[in-house]
């Protein structure tokens, strides 16, 4: 019986591809907020700032997710035989 992945490779291209989208999210919503207070528009600036910021704590769940299935799936893929610890 075959076993299966826990970290498949589907799922390690989406947490790469929001690690690099995630920023660039970030950037343009920031930028938005500060045309949009340059402009007057303090209540929609600040929406967008809270924006900012809760894609910047998504984007670092995402990292620490990232970390954590390469390293599982690195563990998954040792193939080594174990040494005796001397």
């Amino acid at each position: 019986m075959k076993a299966t992945a826990v970290i498949t490779r589907k799922l390690m291209i989406r947490l790469i591809f929001f690690a690099i989208g995630m920023p660039v999210v970030m950037v343009v919503t920031g930028a938005t907020s500060a045309l949009l207070s340059s402009m007057g528009d303090a209540v929609g600036a600040k929406v967008l700032c809270y924006i900012v910021l809760a894609v910047g704590i998504l984007w670092l769940a995402n990292l620490v997710l990232l970390v954590v299935a390469q390293a599982v799936r690195t563990v998954e893929d040792d193939d080594s035989p174990d040494l005796p610890l001397d």
